[in-house]
């Protein structure tokens, strides 16, 4: 249709026709009445009625038709924009949740399918450890002072050795069971913030694109520039903005957490040098005095 031979949308006209904003809210009106998840609800009826009544709008010249037609398919194709950019939101955080149910599921698995080894390890393995703790601490007896090893003996220090050793093994595997199952679910939640954001943005971008075309609509019929007015796009951006702030935050405290236990480990580390290092230093003392 050739648009420069047609007439204005007269001041009445303008009034009576929904402008760029209406007509954005009759796109996110149409988006819910074709949800599925509205069914049944009293929005999702709103919904159908006011497409119904905008559909059913009687035009009184051509430019009005024109004017209308050009309106409701941009309607119809920002609602499907928008059920297209949530059906790709919903399956991106079904790919997430199977990603993440297999991945636990692996897990059980391979306690299952081994065990037998499972049962051996978890009855063994504390004597295994106990065991362990009582030869080191029977060979350190041999550098342990005479006055001091006659005083405490060698079996008790010996078995609570044993016993340090069986409980820093189990700590051991259940934290890093629990670091295996923490950074599945953190990939889980990489992935849904990630799906969520294309989510939002996707939904300011089909706003941003429709409202562009509306303007230039409007300004073909009307010859006038649409006016720069509040929108949602604004509401958009800032739960935009307030989701990466959140994300960030969360990042920073997955960092903090990781630093706080590799500075826990350097400081174990640290205290048993200077530990060993103030034995040597007495046993070195006392051979001297001896």
């Amino acid at each position: 249709m050739d648009f420069g031979v047609i007439s204005r949308l007269g001041r009445e006209s303008r009034i009576r026709l929904p402008n760029v904003d209406e007509i954005l809210d009759l796109g996110y009106a149409a988006h819910a009445a074709d949800d599925a998840a509205l069914r049944g609800t009293d929005a999702q009826t709103n919904a159908k009625q006011i497409i119904a009544r905008f559909i059913a709008m009687e035009p009184r010249n051509d430019t009005e038709a024109a004017y209308l037609a050009c309106a409701q398919a941009i309607v119809l194709t920002h609602g499907r924009a928008l059920a297209r950019r949530k059906r790709t939101w919903e399956g991106a955080l079904d790919a997430a949740r199977l990603e993440r149910e297999r991945l636990l599921d692996r897990i059980r698995q391979s306690r299952h399918q081994n065990s037998w080894l499972s049962l051996v390890w978890r009855l063994l393995g504390p004597l295994i450890l106990g065991l362990t703790g009582y030869l080191v601490a029977r060979v350190l007896a041999f550098v342990v002072p005479a006055d001091i090893a006659a005083q405490t003996g060698h079996n008790v220090p010996s078995i609570l050795m044993g016993l340090v050793f069986v409980f820093i093994g189990r700590s051991v595997a259940f934290w890093l069971s629990d670091q295996q199952r923490s950074a599945i679910e953190l990939h889980y939640d990489a992935r849904c913030y990630q799906a969520d954001i294309a989510y939002e943005l996707g939904k300011r971008e089909e706003h941003h694109y429709y409202r562009a075309r509306l303007c230039e609509a409007w300004k073909q019929y009307t010859d006038e520039e649409y006016p720069k007015t509040a929108s949602y796009e604004m509401v958009m951006a800032g739960d935009i903005e307030t989701r990466k702030k959140l994300e960030r935050q969360r990042l920073v405290f997955n960092r903090t957490t990781l630093w706080l236990l590799r500075r826990a480990a350097r400081l174990l580390r640290e205290r048993s040098l200077k530990s060993e290092t103030v034995r040597s230093m007495r046993n070195l003392h006392h051979r001297r005095t001896t």
